[in-house]
């Protein structure tokens, strides 16, 4: 009922013209590419950013090193959501249509779009060193297992309410969301892509949540979580794909609980070591 619900508000707009279309798309796709490339570089000090690291050494060490970890959450969020708003960026280019300030509307609305994630990486951050610094997160930026096991099953619950659902809606239907924003806020295109990342936070933050239990600088993870997103909005099972990633990941933390209660529940084992013992690496 809500997929016709959708297709009946859908409104018909001229599709773009093949340079505009072409310009949009490629923009997107370099974008993106961009920020995983940054990701796979993963600059973790100032040392790492060769001659760029001039611009911090004037800054206090945890200055800097809290710029870094900004950086990697700010830019981690473009290389993972981009890709997914990109379907709602298109319909926005369509319905901005052949003016001459399109092409400003469309960066507007996409960097209204981004504002939001930005808000949310500068939280991700301060989260981040609250969790490390009371050492509940790992230097790997894991969290202890029974903490990420409760996280996952929080993760699961949220798959299956109506502010999931709600906020999935409007990511599934671009045009329809376009057209009604447009109307309200007069066109307003920052406005309007900020409204949008809204919705978008709404639908997958939980999501961005799992990356302290599967690791915050885990690129492969990242990748994972980010084409689940995709996939919830763009595939005509989307919904499904939600519904089921949510009982797998209340699978896979009753599972991590339970393996925590396990290893818990086995005895201690006491070894004593001599004088002339060889000492452990801590790197090991």
């Amino acid at each position: 009922m809500a997929e016709s619900d959708q297709a009946c508000c859908e409104v018909e707009v001229a599709p773009l013209p093949r340079s505009r279309r072409l310009i949009v798309w490629s923009s997107l796709a370099i974008a993106s590419l961009l920020a995983w490339l940054y990701l796979l570089w993963m600059p973790m000090s100032v040392a790492d950013l060769g001659a760029a690291g001039a611009l911090f050494r004037p800054l206090p060490s945890s200055w800097a090193n809290a710029i870094l970890l900004f950086m990697m959450w700010a830019i981690m969020m473009v290389a993972m959501m981009l890709p997914s708003a990109s379907p709602v960026i298109a319909a926005y280019a369509r319905g901005a249509g052949r003016r001459s300030a399109a092409g400003g509307a469309i960066a507007s609305f996409t960097a209204g779009y981004l504002a939001v994630w930005t808000i949310f990486s500068l939280i991700a951050t301060m989260v981040q060193a609250a969790l490390h610094g009371r050492g509940i997160l790992s230097a790997r930026g894991t969290l202890r297992p029974t903490v990420g096991g409760a996280v996952l099953i929080a993760a699961a619950l949220y798959q299956f309410t109506p502010l999931k659902r709600s906020c999935l809606t409007g990511c599934r239907s671009p045009m329809r969301f376009v057209t009604s924003e447009r109307r309200r806020d007069g066109e307003i295109a920052f406005v309007t892509g900020f409204r949008h990342g809204l919705s978008c936070l709404g639908c997958c933050w939980m999501i961005m949540a799992l990356l302290f239990v599967f690791g915050v600088m885990n690129v492969a993870w990242a990748a994972a979580l980010s084409i689940l997103v995709l996939l919830e909005k763009v595939l005509p099972a989307g919904r499904l794909v939600a519904r089921v990633s949510g009982v797998a990941m209340f699978a896979a933390g009753i599972a991590l609980m339970l393996q925590v209660s396990s290893a818990s529940a086995r005895p201690t084992r006491h070894v004593g070591y001599h004088l002339h013992d060889r000492p452990l690496d801590s790197r090991h």
